[in-house]
């Protein structure tokens, strides 16, 4: 909804913006409201003011939601002046260079009323204890911040037991996870790339897996025992990706909660072997398994499983496969992610052939793909993104040469893409180095994105 209401505000040119100024200082506290929740508006943009019962009626469509800018910071006092009038419900701050002080006066002002509150990458605040005054907060999202344990013990401790959504990823700061416990409505937990243990992790779940339908323990490198997950009785999204599960866990987790899940990541679980117990996973919509140590074999009987549900599949840099014909059977996939594998032009032929409803295909570093004929197999997709296969020859810890070679399509065809397909939106392609004006020219007038990289190794 918030998007759609930015689009349309766009589409009837309500707001008019120039970029011939510092910054928007003599915007109203309403234009200023409505500034945050529009992506165009940031440094040196002005916007003319509308009319007062105009921007009243937008403000009816908006009013809950507030998207704040270092633009809005800027004039503090007048930017909080401005949101003590508003009923402002779900605040993002995300990725400001607000201060603690600006924080606390904010939360003083309309924490009693807010329900979401992203901070995420607010990498000035260094105190978060103002949080605890949002008595109806429901979603926290802390990413990249530098709370502290004491900090997190006090926000949980007062308004935890309201809370369905926290998101604390990369909080460096925290090694005491423990206190997440209280928060026995919680629904999503995210805790990717934090330093949880075994224990706290067990405690946790123990207290408040029932009502889990999400959980995200991506790099999380000190946790060893995993099977703890099992008591998430009702969890449907489940990331794992980088961690050092092993089959005999994964077995006993999709044994006990499979027929739940809808989204699963396992990608770079290099002690993952056997793979047949995703299979109990009947419901399963999305399946990560990038740099899997999946066999042909596997891949085939698993698909042959899940294959009817299936709607995104991502088995980048899988090293042991070289039959990917099972991928046919996902009749009703809609992203398919296979950079960096052995698949042949037969081989995708076959796929393509067989996925009416594919969306978005990402071909990247194939080394056995080249010249296909990408165009007759695809003109219902709405995202391209296609790289070169390469190579590097290390002469030295300092230096080294990257070869790039075996674009999978040729120019020609990636012309006949832009003419032929009516649905594409977006274009990327890596590793290119033959003349690009003619390809950007027709993805301009057909309304296409075009990604330019330059095939480097990322």
């Amino acid at each position: 909804m918030k998007k759609l209401i930015s689009a349309i505000i766009l589409s009837l040119g309500l707001f008019s913006f120039t970029n011939e100024v510092e910054g928007a200082r003599d915007i109203d506290p309403e234009t200023a409201f409505i500034l945050g929740t529009h992506p165009r508006v940031g440094a040196g943009t002005e916007v003319r003011k509308l009319d007062p019962a105009l921007l009243r009626y937008i403000c009816s469509f908006v009013a809950n939601y507030l998207k704040v800018t270092n633009v809005n910071l800027k004039d503090f006092e007048q930017f909080l002046n401005g949101i003590r009038n508003n009923s402002v419900t779900d605040l993002d701050l995300s990725g400001t260079s607000i201060t603690d002080e600006q924080l606390a006066e904010i939360l003083s002002a309309i924490g009693k009323n807010l329900s979401v509150l992203n901070l995420n990458f607010c990498s000035n605040l260094t105190d978060f204890s103002s949080i605890a005054n949002c008595p109806n907060l429901q979603k926290l999202y802390l990413s990249h911040t530098q709370i502290t344990d004491e900090q997190l013990t006090v926000i949980l401790s007062a308004i935890g037991k309201n809370l369905s959504v926290l998101n604390l990823r990369f909080c460096r700061r925290l090694t005491d996870f423990s206190c997440i416990a209280n928060c026995s409505r919680l629904q999503v937990l995210g805790l990717r790339d934090s330093i949880i243990t075994d224990a706290q992790l067990a405690r946790i779940l123990g207290v408040i897996g029932g009502n889990l339908r999400e959980l995200n323990l991506s790099h999380c490198g000190n946790l060893r025992d995993f099977s703890c997950i099992a008591n998430c009785s009702r969890l449907q999204v489940l990331g794992l990706y980088n961690t050092n599960i092993t089959d005999a866990q994964l077995a006993r987790i999709l044994g006990a909660i499979g027929g739940t899940l809808k989204e699963l990541n396992f990608s770079f679980c290099r002690r993952l072997t056997d793979f047949s117990c995703i299979a109990n996973c009947s419901r399963l919509q999305v399946l990560g398994l990038a740099y899997a140590l999946i066999t042909d074999e596997q891949l085939a009987a698993l698909l042959g499983a899940i294959a009817g549900n299936l709607r995104e599949l991502y088995l980048y840099n899988c090293c042991n496969l070289r039959d990917f014909s099972s991928i046919a059977n996902c009749k009703y996939l809609k992203v398919l992610k296979f950079d960096y594998t052995d698949i042949t032009n037969e081989q995708l032929a076959k796929i393509l052939d067989n996925l009416p409803w594919l969306q978005e295909l990402y071909l990247h570093g194939s080394s056995e793909l080249h010249n296909f004929n990408l165009a007759k197999h695809c003109k219902n997709l709405r995202k391209l993104s296609l790289g070169a296969f390469e190579f590097h020859d290390i002469e030295s810890e300092t230096h080294w040469e990257t070869h790039i070679h075996n674009f999978p399509v040729t120019r020609s065809e990636l012309i006949q893409i832009l003419k032929s397909s009516s649905c594409l939106e977006e274009l990327c392609i890596d590793g290119y180095n033959s003349e690009l004006g003619e390809i950007t020219a027709i993805a301009k007038r057909k309304g296409v994105r075009l990604i330019i990289k330059d095939g480097t190794f990322r």
